[in-house]
């Protein structure tokens, strides 16, 4: 910058070399600068440069609409981030925390929003900012480019759950770019999981070893349209206890059921079930043996104990988990009807009342095969039942 000709008193010229920033003002007749690598103010005497404190008086009066600079850009940049910092008044703080104020260069050069509430406002102490701690050039190009695309505005929040766990929201925005949903879709789904900090999400994804695409498939093109769960907390909370309790319990469940609502129900009165404490004695001593057969490709087996039951309830998408104070009660009778080779894997629940088999369920509430029902009729027979579905 050619200093002979900033004569104009009301302006103070600006240009920056490097890491260097200068201010110049014909009104004082003298020059201070900004030192971004040291973050400290300097000022010229005896042909070098020392450090000093702010400078008050070199820009009181002055406003960075007083500034005249080469880089057109580079000033706007200063100018936005100031009106961006109502709190921060004095010209001269703002030229003191540059460095503060530059770690917004590249989201403004590169069009990227950002929202930062009072980005200097002091705490108590006069020491807490809450400026950003990176710049845009500190994330993955793959992440800038979705900012853009979706139009993602970066915030505090943001930044803190971006840079905890970096190579995983990559790999979450990478996942959410790769999926057909519109942009304002993936926006509103990052802020949420952002606010939380994975929250549900993280802990199915983590603890429950969801695989992240699967899931966010099921969360975006199952259960919004065809379930309606349009709150994405709300889906992945009824996830993740539908999962944790089937855990719990100790039964491996769909992942990703059909009819979340009604599983999650079920599910819950079977885990209910499970948390009580039942007659476990009375219970074994009112299972019957000679209930039990085996002929053809079948079996009858009675439960061992209650949680036998909660289990068969479990697996079998069904709320029989809750019969267990009416078989104490002998009010009723539950027996497992099983394929012969496979006696441990649940296959149909039969509820016995008054000598009739009254109900024989499958996997959500299904009836009964052709096949099934035969030696159901063939058990009923042995044992001089009626069967009565």
């Amino acid at each position: 910058m050619d200093l002979e000709n900033c004569k104009d008193e009301n302006k103070i010229y600006m240009y920056r070399e490097k890491f260097l920033v200068y201010f110049y003002s014909p009104k004082r007749g003298s020059s201070v600068r900004y030192n971004l690598k040291e973050k400290s103010m300097q000022k010229e005497g005896n042909k070098c440069w020392y450090n000093v404190c702010t400078q008050y008086k070199f820009f009181h009066g002055f406003s960075l609409y007083d500034v005249e600079c080469e880089d057109e850009k580079f000033l706007n940049m200063l100018r936005k981030v100031k009106d961006f910092n109502s709190s921060c008044t004095s010209f001269s703080t703002f030229v003191s925390r540059l460095n503060e104020a530059l770690v917004y260069e590249n989201y403004i050069v590169q069009e990227v929003k950002y929202h930062v509430s009072s980005h200097w406002r002091s705490g108590r102490d006069g020491s807490v900012y809450t400026h950003f701690k990176h710049g845009l050039e500190d994330y993955d190009k793959s992440t800038i480019k979705w900012l853009k695309d979706v139009d993602y505005c970066v915030t505090n929040g943001f930044e803190s759950f971006y840079f905890e766990d970096k190579e995983k929201v990559i790999n979450l925005i990478n996942i959410l770019s790769s999926i057909d949903i519109p942009a304002e879709k993936q926006v509103s789904f990052m802020d949420r999981v952002a606010r939380s900090n994975y929250g549900n999400f993280y802990t199915l994804v983590n603890e429950h070893n969801y695989n992240m695409k699967a899931l966010l498939t099921y969360i975006f093109e199952y259960l919004e349209p065809f379930e309606n769960m349009t709150d994405y907390r709300d889906a992945m909370e009824l996830l993740k206890d539908y999962y944790s309790m089937a855990k719990t319990i100790g039964r491996n469940v769909k992942r990703y059921p059909k009819y979340l609502r009604s599983m999650h129900d079920i599910i819950t009165s079977n885990y209910n079930a499970y948390k009580r404490e039942y007659d476990e004695i009375l219970f074994s001593k009112l299972m019957k043996k000679k209930f039990e057969m085996e002929r053809g490709l079948y079996c009858m087996v009675n439960p061992t104990c209650s949680k036998d039951v909660i289990r068969e309830g479990t697996d079998l998408n069904h709320c029989v988990g809750s019969y267990i104070n009416k078989i104490l009660e002998r009010k009723t009778y539950i027996i497992f009807m099983r394929e012969k080779l496979e006696k441990e894997k649940s296959l149909v629940t039969v509820e016995i009342q008054d000598n009739k088999i009254i109900n024989a369920k499958g996997a959500c509430n299904r009836a009964v095969t052709k096949e099934e029902k035969t030696f159901l009729e063939q058990y009923c027979k042995t044992q001089k039942m009626e069967l009565s579905l």
